[in-house]
């Protein structure tokens, strides 16, 4: 948390800072494009939430539940969170309604960016093996069964390594049997 900064991390910002924000920089920007539609629908969203409680900025200044846990978020012995308020206080209802949308979206959308597309990756088994137990083949000629026969659940040379024999480990023998009907 220590080089994390709210201020930089909001998506505009972050965008601005890596040079992408306009199309002029990167006509074709899928990421950007739609992030920057759920990142105003969201901040809309908060926006109109929080000026339901928040009316004026005496009302935020007045809430000491807030107060608190802005102080315990930016204490070098709390959260440690920088970027966010102004000169050791909250700054206003603009800037909790930045920090709040960013909350949400990298809770929501950007974990969905990030994590989402590992299913289709981490669902084949040779590209993300439960463990290997040969070291992986080095020569560019390596065969897939080559590749295969790293994982106990190949049923290959590695599974001689393996150290529950077949019909001991259930997730051995489940990844032996799924890997065979796959082959």
């Amino acid at each position: 948390m220590r080089t994390y900064r709210v201020d930089e991390a909001l998506l505009p910002n972050a965008l601005r800072a890596r040079g992408v924000d306009g199309l002029e920089a990167l006509p074709n920007y899928p990421y950007r494009d739609d992030a920057l539609l759920y990142w105003n629908a969201i901040r809309g969203w908060v926006e109109g939430y929080l000026r339901t409680y928040y009316r004026s900025e005496a009302d935020l200044a007045d809430d000491f539940e807030l107060a608190n846990w802005y102080r315990e978020l930016i204490a070098p012995d709390g959260g440690r969170v920088a970027g966010f308020g102004e000169d050791g206080a909250l700054g206003g209802l603009e800037n909790l309604i930045d920090a709040v949308t960013l909350l949400v979206f990298t809770s929501s959308v950007q974990h969905a960016a990030v994590n989402f597309p590992q299913f289709d990756l981490m669902t084949y088994t040779p590209n993300m093996p439960l463990a290997g137990f040969t070291a992986a083949p080095r020569s560019r000629e390596a065969s897939g069964q080559d590749f295969l026969d790293c994982s106990a659940a190949s049923g290959g040379a590695s599974a001689a390594r393996h150290p529950l024999p077949a019909g001991d480990d259930p997730l051995y023998d489940a990844g032996h049997v799924l890997l065979r009907r796959a082959l």
